[in-house]
């Protein structure tokens, strides 16, 4: 079997932090185990993100979410976990509302998960759906996996390749893989699109679509999630040979949807990928990150040694000036003692 760790994203709302789908490809594995001792690794690594700050404990005043306290301190006494009294004292006054949740917060160390061997940890986190990272398990030759990649990096401000959406949020970049194409546009990245916060997709507008009937009948069934665009300068440097865009302003991930299946350059493009393809994909995806790391290290490295130049470049000239002061001192200094000796001499 395979095996893929994904991370579900948190995104902060000023109050607490909301999950987002698991779309996110951290890592493929071949070995349950070690992919498992991974996943616990990681979800250990962000323990210091308090579980009650997460989306299933955001309103403790719903009866659900109260139910879901519960079931934390519930799974914690079944792995042995004693908490102290004052912690038992402050789920008591949470439960029956007595006081603010906030005014009697139960942070990470008080119900000590790093207390919890990997399996117990997991087994907390799965239990109140508080787990940043989910592991999928899918048989390598028969399941597929669907992988999004942006066609236009230059329309979109993102840079070639599969899914790299650096300009939307660093949690957008990296592979997005899911098991059915509806996975994608059920995400928080399509839903969230909307124009006047700066995040909207474009492709170039061809000739082609404004013959195309089908789109043309979709774009007026759908106008106002849509606009076209005629740019003010012609760039030829991004590969396009037109001066018309075509934005998806958000409001209507269908409309998005029917509209990229029939335009000449469609906004993405979906691949139905193997689990080797997949695996292989993502070891480039690596190399390549990897290659641009040491590429700006080398360029770190380079300007380290030039501005070392230029100090003892500096230096040199600060060193020889001196000395050159140094000697023209002296010379006066000798030159003013002959002439006191002669005033001397002769008066």
């Amino acid at each position: 079997m395979a095996y893929a760790i994904h991370s579900r994203g948190f995104e902060y709302n000023d109050a607490y932090y909301e999950l987002s789908n698991a779309v996110s490809l951290h890592k493929t594995y071949t070995n349950k185990i070690e992919a498992m001792s991974e996943w616990a690794k990681l979800e250990r690594d962000n323990l210091d993100l308090d579980l009650l700050v997460r989306e299933p404990f955001a309103d403790m005043e719903s009866d659900k979410n109260l139910q879901n306290l519960q079931v934390l301190f519930d799974k914690l006494r079944e792995h042995g976990v004693v908490v102290s009294k004052a912690t038992e004292e402050k789920l008591s006054k949470i439960q029956s509302q007595e006081v603010n949740f906030w005014d009697c917060f139960i942070d990470s160390q008080e119900l000590q998960l790093d207390t919890l061997t990997d399996e117990q940890l997991l087994d907390v986190l799965l239990a109140v759906d508080c787990n940043i990272y989910r592991l999928t398990e899918f048989d390598p030759i028969q399941d597929k996996r669907y992988v999004l990649q942006i066609c236009h990096p230059e329309r979109s401000y993102c840079t070639q390749g599969y899914n790299y959406l650096k300009n939307f949020d660093e949690e957008w970049s990296g592979i997005w893989d899911v098991v059915h194409p509806d996975e994608f546009f059920d995400s928080d990245f399509f839903k969230n699109i909307e124009v006047f916060e700066g995040d909207f997709i474009a492709t170039v507008y061809q000739q082609a679509d404004e013959n195309n009937p089908i789109l043309q009948s979709l774009l007026v069934q759908y106008a106002q999630h849509f606009a076209i665009r005629q740019l003010a300068v012609k760039q030829p440097s991004d590969g396009t040979n037109g001066e018309t865009e075509l934005h998806y302003l958000g409001g209507d991930v269908q409309a998005l949807r029917a509209v990229n299946a029939v335009l000449s350059q469609p906004f993405f493009h979906i691949h139905e990928l193997s689990y080797e393809e997949l695996m292989q994909l993502q070891e480039e995806q690596n190399q390549e990150e990897q290659n641009q790391e040491e590429q700006n290290q080398e360029e770190q490295n380079q300007e380290e040694q030039n501005q070392e130049e230029q100090n003892q470049e500096e230096q040199n000239q600060y060193i020889n000036k001196q000395h050159e002061d140094n000697s023209t001192h002296h010379e006066h200094k000798a030159r003013s003692s002959i002439w006191q000796k002669v005033r001397q001499w002769f008066g």
